[in-house]
């Protein structure tokens, strides 16, 4: 499926004066269920925030969340990662994609096996695109996500790679005690690994906007309430603070 045309996601600001292309951010976990599209989704709103465009693959097959929410904002391919066919046409999708342009790709569950049979090919296709990027690993509490990210291949540097807790599975950093207290963190901390807490959406707001299928940037427009309202914009709020240290990587990869 050829990607449609590239659709400026904010028009408010020009970056084609960028010194330097802008980077693939991966979003990962290798589970189903932790929320790599709900952090995507995230992600693919600040980015329109924060005033860059924006192309989205949409590797999961079974819930394509950010073609969901994020087709109408701007191009999301659907491209099938359990097959060749289907690496090709996200690679051929990537080449078309321009230079002052981020790349969002969300994968599906079981992703890292996937990922590890295709490493070679992922890595030179980066290169030869001169394109760097920024993994994302979407976590729960369970000891699973921590040993599955120790287990995952290295599709970026340790100084590219965030370790996303979702705070729908704790509120604070104590409560990932799996996580907190491993050598996997600690070894991680040390290589240049970040990591950042997700703040969870208030239950009514989501629940609207999951109706909705709304994006969380440009503001939804569905009606929220006063008090509904006000519960977006604080977590809204709190989402771009906690996400404040990927947007700084961004900008120093594109200087």
């Amino acid at each position: 499926m050829a990607m449609p045309s590239s659709i400026p996601y904010n028009p408010k600001k020009d970056k084609k004066n960028s010194k330097r292309k802008a980077p693939i951010l991966l979003f990962s976990g290798d589970k189903g269920g932790i929320g790599k599209s709900f952090a995507a989704r995230i992600f693919a709103g600040l980015l329109g925030q924060w005033g860059y465009s924006a192309v989205g693959f949409d590797g999961d097959a079974r819930n394509a969340h950010l073609e969901r929410y994020y087709a109408s904002v701007f191009p999301v391919g659907r491209p099938y990662l359990r097959s060749e066919a289907g690496w090709a046409q996200m690679f051929d999708g990537w080449e078309a994609v321009a230079d002052e342009t981020v790349i969002l790709i969300d994968t599906q569950a079981g992703f890292g096996e996937v990922a590890s049979q295709q490493k070679a090919a992922i890595l030179l296709a980066t290169e030869k695109l001169q394109r760097e990027v920024i993994s994302l690993w979407i976590a729960d509490e369970e000891e699973d996500s921590v040993r599955l990210f120790k287990a995952a291949p290295e599709l970026a540097p340790s100084d590219n790679t965030f370790f996303l807790m979702n705070g729908r599975f704790g509120s604070t950093l104590a409560e990932f005690v799996i996580w907190r207290e491993s050598q996997t963190r600690a070894q991680a901390l040390a290589r240049g690994v970040r990591e950042l807490l997700l703040p969870a959406l208030p239950i009514r707001a989501r629940t609207r906007i999951a109706r909705a299928h709304a994006p969380f940037y440009p503001r939804p427009q569905i009606g929220l309430s006063f008090s509904e309202t006000i519960e977006f914009d604080l977590w809204w709020s709190r989402a771009e603070e906690a996400c404040e240290p990927v947007l700084k990587k961004i900008q120093e990869i594109m200087a």
